[in-house]
């Protein structure tokens, strides 16, 4: 979602920044990847609950000044290619890193209040139905079509 955040940002500050703008329970996942030092790498994953709300945060804030930090950097938003809370979780397993004695999780917001990482993975799994890891291994299911429909 979004480059060039100032590298004192943690999750709850960028979550704040983004909420001001979009609202309240407008995002269910926020994660700012750390250098496995004690600063984020700049950049962001956020999921949004609606296109609505991702539109409006992107309205809000592109180009703008980050309104927590001295540093006079403006938000740059770009439109992720994964989108989805339980794809994003999935993916950024691969980039939760140690800092300073303990792990940097993505924040997670589930029914209005902030869960652990392994909390939210389990109770999405338990939503879809089955395991995650079935999931990961199945193709996409393509809809099927209507008689006489197209495949253009």
């Amino acid at each position: 979602f979004s480059h060039n955040i100032p590298r004192r940002y943690t999750n709850r500050l960028l979550l704040r920044e983004i909420e001001l703008v979009a609202g309240a329970s407008s995002v269910d996942m926020v994660f700012l990847p750390w250098d496995g030092d004690v600063r984020n790498m700049g950049y962001a994953f956020v999921n949004f609950v609606t296109s609505e709300f991702a539109s409006a945060a992107r309205r809000g804030m592109d180009g703008k000044p980050w309104r927590f930090s001295g540093v006079p950097k403006l938000v740059k938003t770009v439109v992720a290619r994964l989108q989805g809370l339980l794809p994003n979780l999935v993916q950024l397993r691969e980039m939760i890193v140690r800092v300073p004695g303990q792990p940097v999780y993505p924040l997670v917001i589930l029914g209005g209040k902030v869960v652990g990482y392994a909390e939210a993975l389990r109770s999405i799994e338990l939503d879809k139905g089955g395991s995650l890891e079935s999931r990961q291994r199945r193709p996409p299911q393509r809809p099927a079509r209507a008689e006489g429909e197209s495949g253009v």
